[in-house]
Formats: C-alpha cells, structure tokens, sequence
C-alpha cells in the first residue's frame, strides 16, 4: 500500500520558497516545525489532537516519510505535510523568516563521540538560522536522552540572546 503524496512536499513545491498558506491550503498563524520526526507517529498524534495547527514535518529517513504519510492517510489528517529534505537546507533557502510560533527537535543524532559533536544540530550557528524562522514569542521544545548533549543544549541555548528557558 502506497501513501497518498498529496501531503509531500514535490521537487516543484521546493523549486522556490514555500508559501505555507498555499500548501496548508489555508491561513494560519499556529504552525509546528517538527526536524526529525522518526517515524512520524507522534507527529500524526500531534496534529489529531490540534486540528486547527500545521504541522510541517522534516526528515532525512524515507521510510519515516513514507510511515508518516500512511498515519496522515489512515487518520484523515489534513493538517500536515512532510519534507523528506535536510532541515538545514530547507530552512536556509525555502522558509520564510517568522514562519512557525513552535519548534520541535525530539531526540536528535546525539553523536555521541567527541570527534562528531561538530555535527549535532543543536549548535550556535543552527540556532541563529532557526530564530528567524520562528516567529516572536515562539516555543522551542528540544529534548534528547543523552546526558552530555542534553548540557551542550542548555549551553548552547543559554547563551543564546534569541532564547530564554521557560523551566528552570
């Protein structure tokens, strides 16, 4: 069983930057970046019990993807969309700025050995591009179960002037 594709974001929907009310298919200032959805179920449990929210979710993992858009098939959502794109790339060169008032990065690559912390997502330079592209007064919600990339977070992000730590 294929999923509908219609909720995919094509190669021509990427040729240039998206025009989230068009594809969405309707205006909205309530609208969730989910980067890193795995494979989609909590995302398609998200947008069940929010039906007047977006959710624009990206993942690099086809087949995530392709198990996201079953769940949005099988629930009848019509309230998300998938890209199976870099999250960097896309928010660099295809969202606008101010685009989402939530942003969710759940259980990102922890690269756990030193050598490779330079390619966690959670770093300086990833955090100035995702503040413009969230609007004023949105909320970030990072969470990871590795204990030493849980601290760089907190670093990262209290440092940071765009962010402020809503818990203690």
């Amino acid at each position: 069983v294929l999923a509908s594709s219609e909720y995919l974001l094509r190669e021509e929907d990427l040729d240039q930057m998206l025009d989230l009310d068009q594809i969405f298919g309707r205006t909205n200032t309530e609208r969730t970046l989910e980067i890193g959805f795995g494979n989609g179920e909590s995302l398609a449990t998200m947008a069940q019990a929010a039906p007047t929210r977006d959710f624009l979710g990206v993942e690099v993992h086809r087949p995530g993807v392709g198990h996201l858009l079953l769940e949005v098939e099988k629930r009848e959502l019509t309230n998300v969309r998938a890209a199976n794109e870099d999250a960097v790339e896309l928010l660099k060169h295809k969202i606008k700025d101010g685009s989402f008032d939530r942003v969710q990065i759940f259980f990102a690559d922890p690269w756990h050995k030193k050598k490779h912390h330079k390619r966690r997502l959670v770093q300086t330079e990833f955090m100035n591009l995702l503040a413009t592209k969230m609007s004023k007064g949105g909320i970030l919600h990072l969470a990871t179960d590795w204990e030493n990339y849980a601290e760089q977070m907190m670093e990262v992000l209290s440092a940071h002037p765009d962010f402020e730590n809503c818990y203690e």
